[in-house]
């Protein structure tokens, strides 16, 4: 995965230029969000697509930073709405200013978002326009799925792997596609990679799933057992209802029907998704999800040195810690 990141500091440099261009009270926590860092997957991945393909990078780098913007006005709006105190081991927007002004940051962002992607010059961006806009409407759609979701006492697997295909994945697949085309690439092979981002990026959803639960706080940076505490049928607690014994399977569901903030609640929980080997069943899950991502990555018709890179990147995602 060396060359994938080694786009970080080209992707860090042009929008620290964006944002110096932005003056003013409602920058201010945008400029705080984006300097927390983060992985900066996404715009990685748009420029290791089109890097893989041969293109200009200077004329990708700003779908690059279009995509990172997009992304950190979700988490920003997805701290509200979940009452997250901290993002990254500092404190969240709303929390370090207040919630109206982190609304308003995030709604700027946004915006700030289609700036960037109008400042490329790609032969393709009514293409580009379009996917763009077609993802961030799904992902809206996802975070609504999402908290719809909590509300029920009852969510079947399917609905779950949907819901967080939209709320998480389609942005990675976009991420992948919209690399794809800023170059000569022909419509299979920007499909194919959009499979390929769409398939890592339920992986990267059920390993976020997994540190929520299972995680160490210094390294997620975040209160580990938040989907707990907020009742969230994720694939983890899916399975163990499915496969614990009945007394254990009753047990949870008693516990997701309380609003028990305690950490006595997080831990009682956690061990019935393990005892239940729903921990294992849920990486088995993965896994799969990782294998249809390199066969998406095979249509594309790369060189070995690029699937190695893409294959190193799908692997990262069974074994990152934060």
């Amino acid at each position: 995965m060396e060359k994938i990141l080694s786009y970080r500091p080209q992707i860090e440099s042009y929008i620290d230029t964006f944002l110096a261009e932005h003056q003013g009270a409602i920058y201010e926590p945008v400029r705080y969000i984006l300097e927390l860092g983060g992985k900066r997957l996404r715009p990685a991945l748009v420029l290791a697509a089109a890097d893989s393909l041969g293109a200009d990078l200077n004329r990708a780098v700003p779908l690059a930073a279009a995509i990172e913007v997009f992304h950190n006005f979700t988490l920003l709006h997805d701290d509200i709405m979940d009452e997250a105190d901290s993002r990254r081991g500092r404190p969240a927007v709303h929390v370090r200013w207040n919630r109206d002004q982190a609304i308003l940051s995030g709604d700027i962002m946004f915006a700030m978002s289609y700036d960037l992607v109008l400042r490329s010059d790609v032969q393709r961006l009514k293409e580009v326009h379009q996917l763009f806009t077609a993802t961030a409407k799904e992902v809206c759609i996802g975070q609504q799925v999402d908290m719809e979701f909590e509300q029920r006492d009852e969510v079947q697997e399917e609905e779950y792997l949907e819901m967080i295909r939209l709320k998480t994945s389609v942005l990675i697949g976009a991420a992948a596609a919209i690399g794809a085309l800023s170059t000569k690439a022909d419509s299979g092979q920007v499909k194919a990679f959009y499979d390929f981002g769409q398939n890592i990026g339920v992986a990267f959803q059920i390993q976020d799933d997994i540190l929520d639960a299972f995680g160490e706080q210094a390294a997620v940076g975040k209160r580990v057992g938040g989907d707990i505490l907020q009742n969230k049928k994720t694939l983890l607690y899916l399975r163990a209802l499915d496969s614990a014994d009945p007394a254990s399977a009753q047990r949870l569901r008693d516990l997701y029907s309380t609003t028990d903030q305690s950490t006595q609640k997080v831990e009682e929980v956690k061990g019935i998704m393990d005892s239940s080997g729903a921990l294992d069943q849920v990486r088995q899950v993965q896994e799969r999800y990782v294998e249809k991502a390199m066969r998406s990555l095979e249509r594309v018709g790369l060189d070995d040195h690029w699937k190695a890179e893409f294959k190193s990147l799908a692997d990262h995602q069974l074994q990152r810690i934060s």
